[in-house]
């Protein structure tokens, strides 16, 4: 039997990170679908987590685990599949290292991914984008924090994670606003805002700083009470990415691609 406990470190700790210079999201996605995978073959196999073997993880586990996911946690078709690649990854990794087990790597690799429809994304409207604005206090600091970040969100089109994660150094206000962003995938873009936002983040020349929030409050802070004019460009934008959605689903469209 081939304790996984040292092949499932070498590949968190060295293969991932340095070797594929995989990110820090991606290293943690796949370190929790095997604390997930670890904890539900030690409950199968009645063992802790680091007395487990290569050979109990087999295409049978695989798929009853795959199956624990939909029907204990709730997990989606996407979070499954997710966990699926990171197994058929740390099994591809294994091969090159224990040719004894390449039977059983070729069986959890032959595991196909559960096909999943892609629902259209709802999307707020003028209203509910106002009221959602209209949250924050712009006379408290945090409300003025708050309201300008949910103004960058929505101007540069942020995932969460993008603007919860954005540096100091990537919102540059002169001598035009532009925030510099990097997304999903290492893809950095950077975006033009406009200039009712790049005022709503500029706070006394320290962006969301708290000596800077604090001038502002003190200055003006019903400069942040108004919608701002980006709201019917963002409708407009919504409504032409919705039509050109509805051309590609007709049959022309498809059939000339």
């Amino acid at each position: 039997m081939t304790a996984i406990a040292p092949h499932i470190s070498a590949f968190l700790r060295e293969r991932l990170p340095r070797q594929c210079g995989a990110s820090e999201h991606t290293c943690a996605a796949y370190a929790y679908a095997f604390k997930l995978l670890f904890e539900f073959a030690s409950a199968r196999f009645k063992v802790t987590p680091s007395q487990l073997s290569l050979e109990q993880l087999d295409a049978p586990l695989i798929m009853g685990f795959l199956d624990s996911l939909e029907a204990d946690r709730g997990n989606g078709i996407s979070t499954r599949n997710a966990r699926l690649v990171a197994i058929k990854s740390f099994m591809a990794f294994l091969e090159y290292h224990l040719p004894s087990i390449l039977e059983q790597s070729r069986q959890i690799r032959a595991i196909p991914p559960k096909k999943t429809t892609a629902p259209l994304v709802n999307h707020l409207n003028r209203a509910e984008i106002q009221a959602l604005l209209a949250a924050p206090d712009p006379t408290t600091r945090s409300g003025i924090r708050d309201r300008a970040m949910l103004h960058l969100c929505f101007a540069a089109g942020l995932r969460v994670s993008e603007l919860v994660s954005l540096p100091m150094a990537g919102l540059s206000l002169h001598p035009s606003p532009i925030v510099r962003v990097s997304g999903k995938g290492r893809r950095e873009r950077a975006l033009r805002i406009r200039d009712r936002l790049g005022q709503a983040c500029d706070c006394g020349g320290n962006p969301l700083s708290i000596a800077g929030i604090q001038a502002r409050i003190t200055a003006c802070p019903e400069t942040l009470s108004t919608l701002p004019d980006y709201l019917e460009w963002f409708e407009r934008m919504v409504e032409f990415d919705r039509k050109l959605k509805a051309i590609a689903r007709t049959p022309l469209a498809r059939d000339s691609t």
